[in-house]
This record gives C-alpha cells, structure tokens and sequence, in this order.
C-alpha cells in the first residue's frame, strides 16, 4: 500500500473512531457517517494494496460468469486463479477481469499483504475493517461457487482456508469480504441470493447475504 493511500485510509478510521465515542450515542445519522467513512477506507485500502500487484504467471484456471462465442476468451470477464510461486512452491494469486479490460479489476494475494475482514475491537456494534492477517500464501483451490454476477473461491494452505467473495456490479469487480478461518464456512444459494456464514474468534455467527443478480 502506498504512503498517501494508507494516510487516508488511517484518517477516515480515526475519524470514525472519534465519532463513535462521542456521548452521548450517536444517532442515526452519525452511524451512517462512521458507516461511510469505513468503506471509504476499506476502498482507500483495496484500492492501493491492490495497485502494488501485478498478474502472476502461469495461469492455472479460469472462471466466466457468461460465455459470448464472437468474443475471445481474453476478453471476456473472468476470474483467473494464477501461481506467484514455482510448481515445487504454490502461491495461489486470485485475478478478475471485466469484459474488454485492458488492465485486471482485482489483484488479490492469499497470504501476506492480502485484506480479511475482521472485527474492530475499538467499535461497538461489531463493525469490522479489513486487516491483514496471514503470512504464508495459499497452495491449493478448495472450492468455487459461481452464481450470476457472484464468485466465491476458497483457497486454503497450512491447514487454514481464506474464502474470497467477488461481485461483478456496475462495470467493475468488487471484493466485499475476504475471510480466514479454519472451520468449513457454509455456502446457501436460494433463488436470487448467496449467503456465507462465518464465526468470529468468540463464537459470535456472521451471515453475509449477496444478490446474484439473476432473475
């Protein structure tokens, strides 16, 4: 990440932080302010840490979420699952692609320097902010749920398993939540959403529900 990038994104989650506290609790209001400033910092972040990566090579497989026969596969939206590694030593790199892009949408490691969600134990609430987590990279695909415009590709390494959700919205890719875990997270799809469950170290469920897009 580079230096203004991480300076802004520090100052958005001070500032939030800030107002959090303030007495006596905040309003409606001033949640949706803490709200907003804590994706704009998780974008800052993204967006930064993700500049500083280039595509690896080879490319070990490839996901589309639609097929157009008039136009070549390098073209179309995708996501590509690459090794930054040798073949004696994987590091998995997850990398999507919007249709006709010259330049990837997501760049995302699986070990160190990638981002997870995680709680903020300065928020009440369990508001959650991305941090980084892992030291080593990933090895191997564990599992890939494609539904309209979502993708979810777990990846795991050294007995623990990072699970990544992409959403293909608007022209472009975004990365709503990346996971860590060591337990298996449940996957539902029903009609037109996919829900992830997750558990925080304390036990506490998390269910994040995503729109496919599909009607």
């Amino acid at each position: 990440m580079s230096r203004s990038g991480e300076a802004a994104a520090r100052r958005a989650i001070d500032l939030a932080v800030i107002l959090s506290r303030r007495e006596p609790p905040p309003g409606e209001e001033v949640r949706m302010i803490v709200l907003v400033l804590l994706l704009l910092a998780n974008m800052l972040m993204a967006q930064t840490a993700s500049g500083e990566l280039k595509p690896c090579e080879p490319i070990l497989t490839t996901f589309y979420p639609g097929w157009d026969s008039k136009v070549p596969a390098h073209k179309q939206a995708r996501v590509e699952i690459r090794n930054c590694g040798t073949a004696d030593k994987v590091e998995l790199q997850i990398v999507a692609w919007t249709a006709y892009a010259a330049e990837p949408s997501a760049v995302l490691k699986t070990g160190a320097g990638r981002i997870v969600w995680n709680r903020d134990p300065r928020f009440q609430g369990g508001l959650r902010l991305p941090t980084v987590q892992r030291d080593n990279a990933d090895n191997r695909i564990v599992r890939v749920v494609m539904a309209g415009n979502i993708f979810i590709v777990e990846t795991a390494g050294e007995g623990r398993s990072l699970v990544t959700v992409l959403l293909f919205e608007r022209g472009g890719v975004w990365v709503p939540s990346q996971k860590d875990s060591d337990r298996h997270l449940p996957v539902e799809l029903y009609d037109n959403t996919v829900t992830l469950t997750s558990w925080s170290q304390n036990g506490t469920q998390w269910k994040s529900t995503y729109s496919t897009g599909l009607k």
